[in-house]
């Protein structure tokens, strides 16, 4: 992001940067995705090592006590290079939640083994496409010791990979209100917990989620019981702003990539790069993207916020226009390849279904484009 940076945020970049470059070539990306995990567990380990799984978490759990601008930092340079991994199912959701509402066991066991990278964490809460997180069915019913947990949740990001799932259940209300909402600790392999794992059209995987009367202790209850909806709706500005940078990224890598294809492609006889109309075209995405580089810093700025609604508004407000400009960039480097930029060996149609992707993710642009209205008003 085109900000001045501090000497620790510029080395943070620079390496992530380094790392996609010599790592994570566009075809190695493409087998790590065809991959049962869909990511390589090498470069997780790689992760902990230069300290990225813990940049935003406590330094006294071994994380780096940073925040939305350097996270940023690192999800615009995986925007870049299409980098497929758990990084925000665990670090900013899974991690997010317990880092906020966890009790200070919950913190001492899980923190530091997510900053060592010994431990995959990942969020559950939406049940269908309705994407208010509010309106969840879910249930927890009271049982003596614990509670007893009965639903389905729907894309939860890299379900298989996670080693624990925080999962969002009622505990009591009705689907839609604001109060009743509660989170779970559940261990992926627990006994009444089915997970179903498959491919987004992105090539990220996500996961559905059975459970029949899962049973769970009050030790697993994370945060105060029926309170959980502020720490969701925190923990998933602080994601959605993380994924402004990414497409940021993202519309930077399409701008360069179709850059150098009108350097080198010809027709007619000629360098489709000289001709006007295409100069025009090509112009207009360079300057969405600049202009994406400043909404991500903005909804990184908006996620820091210790008002509420100041988040909420300011997230929804960079949302909404990532959610749009997006889509318009990765359309436009598609059709600016012409037929090469529909191609499964090509990056072109990959960036297109990633900014897509995030447009959807965590409510579309027309969702928090209503939200942002409702918050101003």
């Amino acid at each position: 992001m085109r900000i001045e940076l501090t000497e620790e945020q510029s080395l943070i970049k620079d390496s992530v940067a380094r790392f996609v470059a010599e790592r994570y070539p566009f075809d190695r990306r493409q087998k790590l995705v065809a991959t049962p995990e869909g990511y390589s567990e090498e470069d997780w380990r790689r992760f902990a090592e230069l300290g990225w799984l813990g940049l935003p978490l406590p330094e006294s759990a071994g994380g780096l006590g940073m925040g939305p601008l350097e996270v940023g930092l690192v999800m615009e340079s995986f925007g870049r290079g299409l980098v497929a991994s758990p990084y925000l199912a665990t670090v900013l959701l899974g991690a997010g939640v317990i880092a906020a509402a966890g009790s200070p066991t919950q913190q001492s066991e899980i923190l530091p083994a997510v900053a060592e990278g010994r431990m995959k964490l990942t969020l559950a809460f939406a049940e269908d496409d309705r994407q208010d997180p509010a309106v969840i069915a879910a249930k927890a019913e009271p049982d003596g010791s614990g509670f007893l947990l009965t639903g389905v949740k729907a894309g939860v990001p890299y379900a298989a990979a996670a080693d624990r799932i925080l999962l969002v259940a009622r505990t009591s209300g009705r689907p839609g209100d604001a109060s009743g909402l509660s989170f779970f600790l559940v261990d992926r392999g627990q006994r009444g917990l089915e997970v179903r794992d498959y491919a987004a059209h992105d090539g990220s995987r996500v996961g559905t989620l059975r459970f029949e009367r899962l049973a769970l202790g009050h030790d697993r209850l994370v945060g105060p019981k029926d309170g959980a909806l502020p720490i969701l709706e925190a923990v998933l500005d602080r994601a959605r702003a993380a994924l402004c940078a990414e497409a940021s990224g993202i519309a930077t890598a399409v701008y360069e990539k179709t850059l150098t294809y009108f350097k080198t492609r010809e027709q007619f006889g000629k360098l489709i790069g000289s001709f006007q109309a295409l100069q025009h075209r090509l112009t207009d995405v360079y300057m969405k993207a600049e202009l994406l580089q400043s909404v991500a810093v903005d909804a990184a700025e908006a996620a820091a916020a210790s008002d509420p609604a100041t988040r909420a508004a300011g997230v929804s407000a960079a949302k909404s226009l990532t959610g749009t400009l997006g889509r318009e960039i990765g359309k436009e480097g598609v059709q600016l390849h012409g037929g090469i930029g529909m191609t499964w060996d090509y990056e072109a149609g990959h960036y297109l279904k990633r900014l897509t992707f995030i447009d959807l993710a965590f409510g579309d642009s027309h969702w928090h484009l209503e939200r942002f209205r409702r918050l101003s008003s």
